[in-house]
């Protein structure tokens, strides 16, 4: 795994292999000793496989909001969706 993000980030680095052609980054992946299923995702462009391949969950959102209740003190609500603004 840590091969496969060190390559991941190699690239990133690297313009030239960044957009290489196909035979030029088989050619990288090959000298970077990465297993078979690694390289036919980056390969393959399957983002989904390299996360799982990674050990990477997807990314959660939660948001809370205030029940729509007219009674309720609308600064306090004002202030809730603040928070909520500025941690995300």
């Amino acid at each position: 795994m840590s091969n496969l993000i060190g390559f991941l980030e190699h690239v990133g680095q690297d313009a030239q292999l960044r957009y290489a052609t196909k035979e030029t980054l088989e050619s990288a992946l090959s000298s970077a000793g990465l297993a078979l299923d690694a390289r036919a995702a980056i390969l393959a462009d399957e983002h989904d496989r390299l996360a799982m391949l990674v050990g990477a969950t997807k990314p959660v959102c939660c948001c809370l909001s205030p029940d729509e209740d007219d009674d309720a003190d609308e600064s306090g609500e004002d202030e809730i969706v603040a928070r909520i603004h500025h941690a995300a």
